[in-house]
């Protein structure tokens, strides 16, 4: 930053380096007065706020798994390593903020690929495990953990896992201690019927007695108990 008996003229001479790295013709990237430095970046244009768009929830949803993959591995990268500045208070809670928000969207991407309907077992267990090594006491990896472990055939492991799971909850003072079901949730398949074909479509809520599609009016029993 140049020397130290000159730190305006210091920081003069670094912005210029950067701006002959960073800024692009007819756009300057770094803008500059005498009281603040800023940097002129849309959306998306910096890792963290690409994936920051790609997690929206409404669009993470649609988002196939190949995208998903590489994501976790993204952001379990160090975040601003090396740019810690304690000295700064204003600056310190920034980088602590955006440190936070990379965790937590690592582990909005870890939730989509174990909800995914194209995961595999051994993604699962990797996949959860990881997300269990940095927060214990989550739900959504140990559920996953315990019901891909009893698909494999490892129930001792599964059972062994909750009664950890709820030991570590009751530690922790959790109550009600979240219940970790052994197997997922099946969906009801509910017949529905067109004016030109019968088919059955799985359904996880109470169908409407009647709905409509391009084709017209379509009409289903509604399902009790």
């Amino acid at each position: 930053m140049g020397p130290p008996d000159d730190p305006r003229g210091g920081l003069r001479w670094a912005l210029s380096k950067l701006r002959s790295v960073v800024d692009v013709p007819g756009f300057p990237v770094i803008i500059a007065d005498r009281e603040r430095v800023a940097l002129a970046l849309p959306e998306g244009a910096v890792d963290l706020g690409r994936l920051r768009l790609q997690l929206d929830p409404q669009k993470a949803r649609l988002l196939a798994i190949l995208d998903l993959r590489m994501m976790p591995q993204d952001l379990s990268r160090p975040v601003l390593d090396g740019l810690d500045l304690p000295q700064s208070e204003l600056w310190q809670n920034w980088v602590i903020g955006i440190r936070a928000e990379a965790t937590g969207l690592w582990h909005t991407a870890l939730g989509l690929l174990l909800d995914h309907p194209d995961r595999a077992d051994h993604d699962v267990l990797r996949w959860a495990n990881a997300w269990l090594l940095s927060d214990p006491l989550a739900l959504q990896p140990a559920q996953a953990l315990v019901q891909t472990r009893r698909r494999l055939g490892r129930a001792d492991d599964a059972s062994a896992l909750t009664q950890d799971y709820r030991d570590a909850a009751r530690a922790a003072g959790l109550s009600p201690v979240p219940i970790l079901r052994p197997t997922a949730p099946r969906s009801r398949r509910v017949p529905i019927c067109t004016r030109r074909s019968a088919f059955v479509l799985p359904m996880t809520a109470r169908a409407s007695p009647m709905r409509w599609s391009d084709k017209g009016p379509l009409w289903s029993r509604r399902q009790t108990g």
